[in-house]
């Protein structure tokens, strides 16, 4: 009988009852418990050199100092602990001696949640800063599930006309498809450099294009998932209309025809 427990500042403590109580384990009365082991989640560095020394404390310890305990699960029939961090790095521990059999860097952001499956053998993650939630074969070091939404607030948003995928661009830049019944993105785009302004699915089903700040319209292939028309304007473009008398098809895809309005101008193209 033994339990553990994990502070923030990267210390697994193994505790266990006294031996003079456990001599009698009918006893009615409660165990008072000692510390049998320690383990500490960081450790030292060996420096060889100068510039082993200044790479160690310019580059590796102010990391060290920031990095805590953010999350720990614990899978009790494989006796494998897992331990996410605030800087984005999670550990798989195997316990009672904390071997570390895995570690990966997932983000660089804090990781706020950790659980394992029933079997032991994926382990998933969720980060609330990024939006994220990493589901991670270790066994096979494969990603089962990497779901993300936008980073900053999204912006604006679409429905492709098979009522199916639902479109989204966000301050972030990204252009983001989900499905719309199981509420799951399945694609993202991340060409624009600037905050996307306005999204629109073309008629076909088969074409989304998007507007950003950073002057540019962008039309992605939903067969291929890829980028592969866009133009550049010096004016931010806020708003796509629909128009059944210019030919967009010619120009960008077969599939529909678009006005693009202009912020402080207006052009057709």
């Amino acid at each position: 009988m033994q339990i553990y427990t994990v502070s923030r500042d990267g210390a697994l403590f193994v505790w266990k009852p006294r031996p003079s109580e456990l001599e009698h384990p009918d006893r009615p009365i409660a165990f008072s418990w000692q510390i049998a082991t320690r383990h500490y989640f960081k450790q030292a560095q060996v420096l060889r050199s100068t510039h082993d020394l200044l790479f160690f404390f310019l580059i590796v310890v102010p990391p060290v100092l920031q990095s805590k305990v953010s999350s720990v699960a614990f899978h009790q029939s494989s006796q494998i602990l897992i331990v996410g961090f605030s800087t984005g790095v999670f550990g798989l521990y195997e316990m009672p001696d904390c071997n570390n059999i895995h570690t990966l860097s997932i983000s660089q952001h804090k990781i706020n949640a950790s659980a394992i499956n029933l079997s032991g053998e994926w382990l998933a993650f969720g980060s609330s800063s990024l939006g994220q939630l990493l589901v991670w074969e270790w066994q096979s070091e494969s990603y089962v599930l990497r779901q993300q939404g936008h980073t900053f607030p999204p912006t604006c948003l679409a429905y492709n006309p098979d009522g199916q995928t639902l479109v989204t661009g966000g301050d972030d830049g990204r252009v983001k498809l989900w499905n719309a019944t199981s509420g799951f993105c399945y694609v993202t785009f991340n060409e624009h450099s600037g905050p996307v302004t306005a999204v629109e699915a073309a008629k076909s089903g088969q074409v989304v294009m998007s507007a950003s700040k950073d002057g540019t319209v962008r039309a992605f292939d939903l067969l291929r998932y890829r980028n592969f028309r866009y133009r550049h304007f010096n004016l931010f473009i806020y708003l796509f209309i629909y128009s059944n008398r210019f030919d967009f098809a010619q120009d960008v895809y077969h599939s529909s025809t678009a006005i693009a309005r202009v912020a402080r101008a207006r052009r057709i193209w």
